[in-house]
């Protein structure tokens, strides 16, 4: 029989009596080096085998795992936490039947941080960064069930995703209560405020991020509630027409090119859905900033600051494409021969130039909206209408 047990941080005085009374008849083990410490402690005959992480997440690995658990009567993989929580623990009993396997499950090591700093745990999430090939993806998912005011247990893939969370986080009014090397003679425990984050070294971190209240946040914010001094901002009815324009879909990536203070890049990023991503790029300094301080929450925005001829070839592929600003010929032409066809993109065209810049590509096919708005105007004994605004929305695909 395989067994496939939670070795709650090495604490083993606080595992059930039945794991314990399995380890030690047990002949095999396998695990990370500090989830098997349990196992060593009370049956020190045993053979162990030692995980390394790429043993987790090949396939061939795995593999070789479960055949060399099959050949004893009796083995066991060590989990330091709960086993149903860990990825190549699932990816292990999706390979084996059912009829193979038993689960003795412990609190995880999310349960035990909240009783080390003694915090009430209710409705709370959990979210990994471990095995995240994209690790912008766990960390909207977390800024996603804060806003709704649910407390989340993060499982930090590295320094990189801890830094950057910690980034992402400080719009958000929470506190963050966190655990480093949990279960050794190194575990050392903290809390604070994303605006006030701890700098650490490597090693196993986990976090528990509570709200202290909702945070909500206009999805489709006016441009007096944004910061776009000395910034050129499409109106707000004209930016509404771009949007419906577009056809967006949920889960797709926008590419926002020459985004300026990023309200465009807020109103797309809203109609996503937690998998889409907007990646707003400016090359101006000064408007890169104020672009910064005007999505800062709003976790599916990435920011960019360089001439989008510069970064087309270093981020995801566009479901669609969005031109805000610096429209010529050169730019244009690298940005439509860097994507795939049937490629959609959307702009306003504001001068003859930029519309003369599309006419010279060859491998794109649009189409030009006029839009006007007018107000009313009484002449005499009638009302006409006298033209405010014009606005001309170029659509089009790659071909």
């Amino acid at each position: 029989m395989i067994y496939i047990i939670g070795t709650q941080i090495n604490e083993y005085e606080k595992m059930s009596v039945e794991a314990i009374n399995i380890i030690k008849n047990s002949d095999f083990f396998v695990g990370f080096k500090h989830s098997l410490s349990t196992a060593r402690k009370i049956n020190e005959f045993a053979k162990y085998r030692e995980l390394e992480i790429r043993d987790s997440l090949l396939n061939e690995r795995i593999t070789e795992m479960i055949e060399e658990l099959r050949k004893y009567k009796n083995s066991v993989l060590c989990v330091a936490g709960n086993p149903l929580i860990f990825s190549y623990a699932k990816k292990i009993m999706e390979k084996l039947n059912k009829d193979e396997y038993v689960i003795l499950p412990t609190p995880s090591s999310v349960i035990y941080l909240c009783a080390k700093h003694k915090i009430w745990v209710n409705d709370m999430v959990l979210v990994s960064g471990h095995n995240a090939e994209d690790i912008l993806t766990p960390q909207t998912e977390t800024i996603k069930y804060l806003n709704a005011g649910k407390p989340v247990g993060y499982f930090v893939k590295n320094l990189d995703d801890y830094y950057n969370l910690m980034k992402r986080l400080k719009n958000i009014n929470c506190r963050v209560y966190g655990g480093y090397e949990l279960g050794t003679k190194k575990e050392y425990l903290f809390s604070f405020i994303p605006n006030e984050f701890i700098q650490l070294k490597k090693g196993r971190l986990i976090l528990f991020i509570k709200p202290l209240e909702k945070n909500f946040f206009n999805m489709f914010p006016k441009n007096e509630e944004l910061n776009v001094k000395n910034i050129p901002v499409s109106r707000d009815w004209s930016r509404a027409l771009i949007i419906n324009s577009m056809n967006l879909k949920y889960d797709q990536i926008v590419w926002d090119l020459g985004s300026g203070s990023g309200a465009t890049s807020i109103w797309i990023s809203s109609l996503l859905g937690n998998k889409g991503r907007v990646y707003s790029i400016e090359k101006n300094i000064e408007r890169y900033e104020k672009l910064n301080e005007n999505v800062s929450i709003y976790p599916n925005i990435i920011t960019i600051n360089n001439s989008y001829e510069n970064v087309v070839d270093k981020i995801p592929s566009p479901d669609l494409i969005h031109f805000g600003g610096g429209i010529n010929f050169e730019s244009i032409k690298k940005v439509i021969n860097s994507i795939k066809r049937g490629t959609n993109f959307v702009g306003a065209i504001t001068t003859i130039e930029s519309l003369n810049v599309f006419s010279k590509i060859d491998n794109i096919e649009y189409e030009i909206e006029m839009y006007t708005k007018s107000k009313s105007k009484k002449i005499g004994e009638k009302t006409t209408f006298i033209g405010e605004h014009v606005l001309y929305i170029i659509k089009g695909v790659k071909v």
